[in-house]
This record gives structure tokens, sequence and C-alpha cells, in this order.
């Protein structure tokens, strides 16, 4: 059974509306982002476990743009094989035209995979005697 295909206009509408929902969706809760100030441990000990917090971010911000990466990857690929699927069974130029329209942006940022540092670097940062203020 043939799938019936997306009208480019369509397509390409939908691709900018999901752009705008991963950019603006942090903001909704608060109709502004807050922003935070974190204000140091005052002893040489909070510091340094302050220090290690900071480091255990980095290594799972490491691992998230990794797992990003290998998302965008997974969905080239994919984008790839549906573009030559789709060109293959394309009887004229304009049905290739609007399997090029239809193929995925594999480009655009990706939404974190389930993956969010911040709480437990947050945690980890007040453990140590650090302070977190919002700041709207």
């Amino acid at each position: 059974m043939e799938q019936p295909r997306v009208s480019a206009p369509r397509s390409r509408m939908r691709t900018v509306a999901l752009r705008l929902v991963a950019i603006l969706l942090p903001c909704l809760p608060l109709a502004a982002c807050t922003t935070y100030d974190y204000l140091p441990p005052v002893s040489d000990a909070g510091r340094e476990c302050a220090a290690i917090c900071t480091h255990a971010k980095q290594v799972c911000e490491a691992g998230k743009a990794e797992a990003e990466a290998v998302a965008r990857s997974d969905c080239q690929a994919g984008s790839d094989y549906l573009l030559s699927e789709c060109l293959a069974d394309a009887e004229d130029d304009d049905e290739k035209g609007a399997c090029r329209l239809q193929a995925r942006d594999c480009s655009v940022p990706y939404p974190p995979v389930g993956l969010d540092c911040r709480p437990d670097f947050d945690r980890c940062y007040t453990d140590c005697g650090g302070r977190i203020v919002p700041r709207e």
C-alpha cells in the first residue's frame, strides 16, 4: 500500500515549527527564562569540592554531546535511506524534487536526549557550600 506524500510547503512549515518549539519550550513556564548566579563556597575545601562538581558536569555534558551526535548520525542515515527509496520510486523531476523537499533535516539542534546535567551539578554545588541565586 502506497503512503500519501506530505506536500512540500506543509513539510517545510512543520520543520520550522519544530525548530521554534525546541528553542522556545524551555522559556514557556516563566515567560522569560531565568538565569542563575553561582556564588562559590567560602572555604578552600568547599571550592575544591565545587571544582569536582564542575568537572563532573563537564564529563556529563561531553556524554550528552556524544549522545546527540550519535542521534544526529542515526537521523542522517535514516534520512539518506528514505530519500534514496523515494528517489528510486520517483517517476519524474517533480517527484524527485518533492522527495528532496521532504528529506529530514538532521542539522537542526537536537533536543536533549533525556540527559540534563544541571540538576546534579546544582545539587553537588550547593552540597559543597556554594549558592545558586536566580536572576530574572
